[in-house]
């Protein structure tokens, strides 16, 4: 079992918490996905660009067919990144690397990662990192484990650079998340506030390539390939299954209804965490020809398209047949509208004055998302 593959920045979050996933995730290697493999493409879609070289191609390396959806993704992390380089003054060059393996020595030995951006601009000592994510799955930009260890390892490669006085910017681009704020969110504090999640980082990375370490459920083990077969992930479902149960029918104080609501919706994670990975290894035994007792796989289909058809061809063959096919005009959303402006060259912020967000309601959020929210708005503060 390789050292460096097993503490990697990108699986950081679980290892930090849970040291002996390390263990347990590398007897189960995870198939590649097709999200992962279109995850891949716009990937090399956007670092391509980055590099100067414009992908004028309609296939990736690996063999996925490029989608407009995943050009105007991988764009938006592009434009992010010139957006900030942009704004660094004439005559003092930056240092900017895409794709590049970072060693991360004072985490472990054989620590490294390989950030997907990272721009160092000397006159003001402003560090930004960038990790662009192609899912849907929000991904938090406060505190992120992965990039706070890309910070660590690119601060050592610059060499003599003061913690107390680097700014550094943390940025999550995830186009396809959906949520307020927009695709990029953005973390911005000191490299000195960093040194605590380091230490703690330093001290799991090594406990979990002891013998034996120790595991603990938690909202990480949604993504360890090994949650199937890990039986303190069985446990703690089971036991929030049963917890779920037992409520009785009675009135809580306001106290206890809040420390309830935080039980099951932990409860609700590890459950999900399990439910997905079994799901994983049942449909693995069963493409194996293995039978599993209540459990079948059945061919699902998507949506119907037109065969080898454009959209003018389409519409011509509903006019054969006397029937108009055509669609109203669309148009772009006003976010995307407002990535395509800054593409090109125009003032994006004139979008908001011919659009707006309607109020969709009351949501209910818990003290630790705003707290979060509290670190993103005020950084080192």
């Amino acid at each position: 079992m390789a050292a460096h593959s097993t503490v990697a920045p990108s699986s950081a979050d679980r290892w930090v918490n849970c040291p002996g996933s390390v263990a347990m995730a590398a007897q189960y290697p995870e198939d590649e996905t097709e999200q992962s493999r279109e995850g891949t493409a716009a990937h090399w879609i956007g670092s391509e660009e980055l590099e100067g070289r414009p992908v004028t191609v309609a296939q990736a390396p690996n063999g996925v067919i490029l989608t407009d959806e995943m050009r105007e993704s991988a764009q938006v992390w592009v434009d992010h990144v010139r957006e900030v380089l942009a704004k660094a003054p004439e005559g003092e060059p930056p240092f900017l690397r895409v794709e590049l393996r970072t060693a991360i020595a004072r985490i472990h030995a054989e620590c490294f990662g390989t950030p997907d951006t990272w721009l160092y601009l000397p006159h003001n000592r402003h560090l930004h990192v960038w990790d662009f994510k192609h899912g849907h799955d929000p991904v938090e930009a406060v505190e992120n484990m992965q990039l706070m260890l890309y910070v660590c390892g690119i601060l050592d490669q610059l060499g003599d650079v003061d913690d107390q006085r680097t700014t550094v910017s943390l940025h999550i681009v995830q186009p396809r998340a959906y949520r307020g704020g927009g695709p990029v969110q953005t973390w911005t504090t000191t490299a000195a506030m960093m040194r605590a999640h380091w230490n703690h980082a330093r001290e799991a990375a090594h406990v979990a390539l002891l013998p034996n370490a120790p595991t603990k459920a938690g909202a990480w083990c949604r993504h360890c390939p090994a949650r199937h077969a890990c039986p303190t992930l069985q446990r703690a479902a089971l036991a929030a299954l049963t917890f779920a149960g037992g409520s009785r029918t009675e009135e809580l104080s306001p106290a206890y209804a809040g420390a309830e609501l935080e039980l099951l919706r932990f409860g609700a994670d590890l459950i999900k965490a399990r439910i997905t990975g079994r799901e994983a290894d049942v449909q693995a035994r069963l493409r194996r020809g293995e039978r599993v007792p209540g459990w079948n796989m059945m061919q699902s289909s998507g949506r119907a398209k037109w065969d080898d058809m454009t959209a003018a061809q389409a519409a011509a063959f509903g006019d054969m047949c006397g029937v108009d096919i055509r669609k109203p005009l669309d148009v772009m959303t006003p976010t995307q509208a407002e990535t395509e402006f800054k593409r090109r060259g125009v003032d994006g912020a004139v979008i908001q004055l011919y659009s707006k967000r309607p109020d969709t309601g009351l949501v209910l959020v818990s003290d630790r998302d705003t707290h979060k929210q509290a670190i993103a708005a005020f950084g080192a503060k």
